[in-house]
C-alpha cells in the first residue's frame, strides 16, 4: 500500500533559500506491506460466517492490524422466522499522519501519538415476516484521538465506551405505510466523543397506484437528533472541532414529497423544510451553520434500454 501526503515542511531552509520558510512544500510518503487472509463459508443452509484478517509486516504502521467477523443464522420463534447475525472487530491502527504531523499558517503541531486500539461488538435480529430489525453494539475506543476546542489534535489517554441500539420497523395498512429508524447511543465521555443520545427518521406516505398504471408515493418524511454539543467546523483545517458554546439539535427537519414512476419515467416534486412554516426557526445542522430554507424541488428521469 502506497499514501502520499502533502503539506507544509517541518523542516528549516537554509539561510540563503528564497523560498518562504513558511511556505515550504513538503511531501511524505508511506510504503506499507500488509499480510492478510479471509475464511468464509456460504453454503451451509443453518449458518453462514465470514472473517478477514491482516497485519502490516513492514513499513511506518509495522504491526498494525485489523481484524474484522460477522455470522448470520436463522430459527423459528412462534413459527416465525427469526434471521440472527453477528459481527464486530479488532483494530490497532496508527494516528493519521496529519494528526501527528501539521504545519499551516494559522496551526502547527508535531507530535508522537499512541496507536489508537477499537474493539467493537454488534448483535442483530430481524423479523422478516413483521418487517423489523432490532440490533444493539458497544464499543471500547482506547487513546481516541480528536480535535479540541481551539481545532488542535489531541489524543484521550484513557478508555472511551460507546453503547447504541437501534430498531428499523416498515409498517402498512392497505394504501398507508409508515417506516421508521430509531437509533439511541450513549458516550461515556461525551466531552471528547460527543453524540446526540437520540436519532430518528421516520416516512409516512400512501403508496398506490393511479389508474392502475402509474405507481405514486405521496407523504412526508421527518429527521431528527436530539440536542447535543455538535462539533464545530474549521475552514481553514476542513475539519470538526469539539465545542461547548452552544447545543445543536432538538429540531424536526421535514419535508412532504410526491413520487411518481410510469414505464420508463420517474417524476417527484418536493417541498423540503415544511418544519420551518410552524416550528422555531433553530434549524443548524453544525454550530453556526444553519440548513437551507424551505424549498420546492422537482425532477425527471428517464431510463434507456433496449
Amino acid at each position: 500500500e502506497y499514501r502520499r501526503y502533502g503539506g507544509i515542511s517541518d523542516r528549516p531552509l537554509p539561510p540563503d533559500s528564497e523560498l518562504d520558510p513558511f511556505r515550504q512544500a513538503h511531501e511524505h510518503h508511506e510504503n506499507l506491506l500488509w499480510l492478510g487472509g479471509r475464511l468464509l463459508s456460504t453454503h451451509d443452509s443453518i449458518l453462514q460466517f465470514n472473517a478477514d484478517a491482516r497485519l502490516c509486516m513492514l513499513g511506518e504502521r509495522l504491526g498494525n492490524f485489523d481484524v474484522t467477523g460477522d455470522l448470520q443464522s436463522h430459527f423459528r420463534l412462534w413459527k416465525q422466522l427469526v434471521g440472527i447475525s453477528a459481527e464486530g472487530f479488532v483494530r490497532n491502527e496508527t494516528p493519521d499522519y496529519f494528526y501527528r504531523r501539521f504545519y499551516y499558517n494559522h496551526y502547527a503541531w508535531n507530535q508522537d501519538l499512541k496507536n489508537i486500539y477499537r474493539v467493537r461488538a454488534q448483535g442483530s435480529l430481524s423479523f422478516p415476516s413483521w418487517n423489523t430489525l432490532l440490533t444493539a453494539g458497544v464499543e471500547n475506543i482506547s487513546h481516541y484521538v480528536y480535535f479540541d476546542p481551539k481545532a488542535q489534535a489531541r489524543q484521550y489517554d484513557g478508555q472511551i465506551q460507546v453503547l447504541y441500539a437501534q430498531w428499523k420497523q416498515r409498517l402498512a395498512y392497505r394504501l398507508l405505510h409508515f417506516d421508521f429508524d430509531v437509533v439511541g447511543q450513549w458516550s461515556s465521555h461525551q466531552e471528547v466523543l460527543p453524540l446526540p443520545n437520540l436519532a430518528a427518521y421516520a416516512n409516512l406516505y400512501l403508496r398506490t397506484r393511479l389508474s392502475k398504471v402509474m405507481l405514486t408515493h405521496i407523504g412526508v418524511d421527518c429527521r431528527y437528533f436530539s440536542s447535543y454539543y455538535i462539533p464545530a467546523y474549521n475552514p481553514a483545517l476542513g475539519q470538526y472541532h469539539l465545542q461547548s458554546e452552544k447545543k445543536v439539535g432538538d429540531y424536526p427537519y421535514i419535508n412532504v414529497y410526491a413520487n411518481m414512476h410510469l414505464k420508463r419515467a420517474r417524476f417527484f416534486i418536493m417541498y423540503t423544510h415544511g418544519s420551518r412554516l410552524f416550528v422555531d426557526p433553530n434549524y443548524f445542522t453544525t454550530l453556526h451553520y444553519p440548513q437551507n430554507p424551505s424549498q420546492i424541488k422537482a425532477g425527471l428521469s428517464w431510463n434507456f434500454y433496449d
